[in-house]
Order: C-alpha cells, then sequence, then structure tokens
C-alpha cells in the first residue's frame, strides 16, 4: 500500500515523519484529513490517560484511529480525587486498553494515597494479561505513594473491581478454591517500581494474606516465578525497608556466589541446600540477561547484596542506594542504616561483567555487641575502601570496574550528602604500564550539611596511600597510580588532565511536585 503524502509504504512513510520536529508534524496535520491520519500515529505513539484524554480514545472520540500505532501509555490522575473516581478510571482504562494491540511501554501512577492502591494494582493487571499484547510488553513501570485509610463508600462496581484481583476460583468436586494464575509480562525487558510503604505487592496472591517477605525480596522473587526471562535492566525504590527478620531467600552459610558460567543450572535456577526452616524458598530463579540493577532503600545488609550477585550474575551496572535518617538519641546526627559492625561489600566480587557501581558509604555503623548502640565510622569498618577495591580486582586477574562511586544520601533534602568516586583512565600516561585511577571528592548539593565533615571524614588516614592519593581538603581532584607493584605514588604526575563531563545517571535532578524523583529512562 503505497500512501498519497511519499510514494512509498505506509510504514516507510511513518519512519519518515518519526524524525520531524513536533511542531513540524502539528503544522503538517492540518493541510488534509489523509496528512493528518498519518501525522496522528506519531503524534500520539505516546499518550496519556486519564480523565481529560479517555474520551478521545472512545467511540466517537476522534483519535480511535490512532490506537493501533500507539507504543506507550501512562495511566494517571492528574489530582488528589475521591476513591470511588480514582477506581473509575482505573476500570474505565483498562477496558480501553483492550484495543491499544502496539503497546510496548506501560507506566502506571497511583498517587492518590489509597490503602486499596496494592488491591487496584493487582485488578488492573488481572484484566490486563487476557489481552493479546500483554506478554509483549518490554517497559513497566509502576509508582505509588504512602497509603491512608479511605473512609468513602464504595458502590458495588467499585468493590467488584478491587476485590477482582484476589478473587479465587468458584470450588467444584469437593476440590479446594484454586487462586486463578496471572502474572508479570513474560517479555519484559525494563522493569522500575517505586513504592514510600512497607508494602508488599505480588502478583497471583491473595493480598488479605501476609507475605514471606517485603516488597524488594518479592518484587524479584516473583518475576521469576512469573517466568520472566528477558530482564535487561530493573529498578526498584522503597521508602521502607527492603528486608526483615522474615527475609527467607538465602542463609549465612550460602553466601557465596555461584562463580560458575557453565549453563548447569536447570532454567536458571539455583537449588539451595536444605535448612533448619522448612518454609524456606529452596529456589532462587536467576536472571542472567540483566544488565543494569538499581535498588534504592532505607536500610540493606550484606545479604542483600549476595543474594543480588546470585540472581544477577551478568550485571554491568548496579547501584545501590541507602537514604540517611536522624538518630534517635537527640543529637541530631543522620545515619545510614547499617545493621553489622563492619561494612563489607567484598561479595560483589562475584559480579565479573560489572563496569559502573554505586555504593552507600556509611557515616555511622551500629555496634556489634547486641546493646544497640551507634558508633561513628572509623579506620576498621572501610577496611574495604578504595584501596581495596582496586587491588582485591587485580589479584582477581580480571579488569576492575570503570568506575565505582560511594555515595551518602541524605533523607531531608533527597539527593547527595556526601560524594566520592574513582574512575578508570584512558590511555597510559607515562609508558611505565600502570593503570591511572581519578579520585574525585566533594559534590556538594547542599553545602550547609557538610557541618560534620572533619569528625566524619579523614581520607587522606583512611584511605591506604600505596594505592590511591585523595585531597579532601580542598576538595579537589588528584591522581595515583596503580600498577603490577601496587606502590608508588608517582609525585611527578601531570595533574593537568581535565576530568571528563560525566552523566551522574539522573541522581540530583528536582523532584517534579507532587511526584516521586525516578531516574529518567532512556528510551
Amino acid at each position: 500500500m503505497r500512501s498519497i503524502i511519499f510514494p512509498v509504504p505506509w510504514e516507510l512513510s511513518l519512519q519518515i515523519l518519526s524524525h520531524l520536529s513536533l511542531e513540524d508534524l502539528k503544522s503538517l496535520s492540518v493541510c488534509s484529513k489523509e496528512v493528518r491520519r498519518f501525522t496522528s500515529v506519531v503524534l500520539f505513539s505516546g499518550v496519556k490517560l486519564c480523565p481529560g484524554s479517555v474520551c478521545y480514545f472512545e467511540g466517537g472520540g476522534g483519535l480511535e484511529g490512532v490506537i493501533g500505532g500507539v507504543r506507550s501509555v501512562r495511566i494517571a490522575y492528574p489530582q488528589s480525587t475521591l476513591p470511588g473516581e480514582y477506581i473509575n478510571l482505573f476500570r474505565t482504562v483498562t477496558r480501553l486498553l483492550s484495543k491499544f494491540s502496539g503497546l510496548k511501554s506501560l507506566r502506571i501512577e497511583l498517587f492518590t494515597c489509597l490503602k486499596e492502591n496494592p488491591r487496584i494494582l493487582n485488578a488492573v493487571f488481572k484484566v490486563l494479561a487476557g489481552y493479546s499484547w500483554y506478554d509483549g510488553l518490554r517497559k513497566l513501570v509502576v509508582l505509588w505513594m504512602d497509603y491512608m485509610s479511605s473512609e468513602n463508600g464504595f458502590t458495588p462496581q467499585d468493590l467488584d473491581f478491587l476485590y477482582s484481583g484476589s478473587r479465587v476460583s468458584g470450588a467444584s468436586g469437593g476440590k479446594e478454591n484454586k487462586e486463578e494464575s496471572w502474572g508479570w509480562p513474560k517479555g519484559l525487558e525494563e522493569v522500575y517500581v517505586a513504592n514510600q510503604v512497607m508494602e508488599v505487592w505480588r502478583f497471583r496472591k491473595n493480598m488479605g494474606g501476609a507475605g514471606y517477605g517485603t516488597f524488594g525480596e518479592e518484587i524479584i522473587a516473583d518475576l521469576g516465578m512469573c517466568g520472566v526471562r528477558k530482564l535487561k535492566r530493573v529498578e526498584i525504590v522503597a521508602l521502607g525497608i527492603m528486608t526483615n527478620r522474615n527475609w527467607r531467600g538465602l542463609r549465612g552459610r550460602y553466601l557465596k556466589a555461584d562463580d560458575d558460567d557453565d549453563n548447569d543450572d536447570i532454567n536458571n535456577k539455583i537449588v539451595l541446600p536444605g535448612g533448619n526452616d522448612d518454609n524456606m524458598m529452596r529456589e532462587m530463579v536467576r536472571f542472567p540477561t540483566v544488565t543494569r540493577l538499581k535498588i534504592d532503600v532505607m536500610k540493606f545488609e550484606k545479604k542483600n547484596l549476595a543474594e543480588i550477585v546470585m540472581r544477577f550474575p551478568g550485571l554491568e551496572e548496579l547501584s545501590v542506594l541507602i537514604m540517611l535518617e536522624r538518630l534517635g538519641d537527640g543529637s541530631g546526627a543522620m545515619v545510614a542504616k547499617y545493621f553489622r559492625n563492619k561494612v563489607v561489600w567484598k561479595d560483589i566480587l562475584g559480579l565479573k561483567k560489572l563496569k559502573r557501581v554505586t555504593l552507600p558509604w556509611p557515616s555511622w555503623v551500629r555496634e556489634g555487641d547486641g546493646s544497640g548502640r551507634t558508633g561513628e565510622v572509623e579506620k576498621e569498618h572501610l577496611k574495604d575502601s578504595v584501596a581495596w577495591w582496586v587491588r582485591r580486582w587485580m589479584k582477581m586477574g580480571v579488569d576492575p570496574p570503570e568506575e565505582v562511586r560511594f555515595l551518602q544520601w541524605k533523607l531531608e533534602v533527597g539527593e547527595e550528602f556526601l560524594d566520592f568516586k574513582i574512575t578508570k583512565l584512558d590511555g597510559n600516561i607515562n609508558g611505565n604500564g600502570n593503570v591511572y585511577w581519578r579520585v574525585e571528592n566533594g559534590k556538594r548539593k547542599h553545602p550547609q550539611g557538610l557541618d560534620q565533615l572533619d569528625s566524619l571524614w579523614s581520607l587522606k588516614e583512611v584511605i591506604e596511600k600505596e594505592s590511591v592519593d585523595v585531597d579532601v581538603g580542598n576538595w579537589g581532584v588528584e591522581e595515583g597510580i596503580m600498577g603490577g607493584n601496587l606502590g608508588n605514588l608517582d609525585e611527578n604526575e601531570d595533574d593537568s588532565k581535565d576530568d571528563e563531563g560525566n552523566d551522574d545517571g539522573g541522581y540530583g535532578s528536582e523532584f517534579e511536585e507532587g511526584e516521586m524523583h525516578f531516574e529518567q529512562w532512556d528510551e
């Protein structure tokens, strides 16, 4: 089929139009009905479905003709409203989405603070799972905020929709009821899920029952249970906790990462030895195709990192962020919630393909004597320092990551509090075979928060000098060298090489009013 606009097939015409600016497309759309038919498909390849726009895609709305070309949909209610109106939007939209046969990206925002948000998500996805395009989704973004009790009454239709996601099939022949089976789209390549509560949300589970873990663990485990095998990027932001005493992924004696590259794991699962807990998860689903993972939580422990290493052996980029909270002792000190007497990240050496990594660097740690006391970080806590990273990787005979970044995250401002990173420099500067590293310190988004710097940071003493030289006092950039002798700093080295501009991966971006901040993905 050739088009009237260009003497080429329809599909090629759309590709040509897709390179035009939005202004040019809008100008073309007023030329004629035929031209408008083409430009509308490009203009509306991504749409936002909210109360003001849904009507345009329904019967007689004028945009029914472009539905087949829509690739990206965002579902959102722009302001706070009554629970019934909010649920009605999702009831309407889920029915409407059956027509969007080419959908590849879906974003759902639940920002009305309802305690029913997890039930709404289950009800929405139960309906969507029946559509032909569902398992073809490539990207899924789900965001919701802290909830509050909704005292407003619901209509019977609201309640029917609200509880449809956790309803069980009718019993027959004396057999017990079974939950209906549905879950994550199997073709997903990118997943971003964020909330602001310690709330478990799982597919195929009765939301009235208790879960065996918390947010981050359940999301990752459920992705595997639902047969998702094409993942390339996962981001989980939970401003509650990632794990608690019910954590069941691993036990201390199982914290060794699988170093084999052989394909001897059946269905990408690691079968763990039995333990004392009869209910322990016996299989851990792996995601070898995931190359980018971001976890942003309030609390994190060494065992969580071990689970990440086992589940995501192919990671090239890893970011783990922990927000600082105020100590409850009246001192006003900001604390990274570590529940170990030492901060140890050596499990990450199991990620052989890692290129970029961002990890939290604590200012305080909890004492290991059971007293609950929290002490200031000392040199012994930082044995896994920058020097340790580089030296240990080289002993393994593999290239260390190109960039290692350590952050402190401040709850009050939501941006970097203290920040330093080491970057592998390109080129052999003086021909002696050494590998050069640049250590950069002091990304000060909020200088007024650095009054504790002298007491918290003494990097000239903490970081071993034979590995990296750091000038904290001037917040400058200096270079050290790492070679076969791991030794001696070249004091005559020219420091004139400029530090190249570096994309900070979305950190420190401004918050949108009324929305949750998240890193912008490259489309």
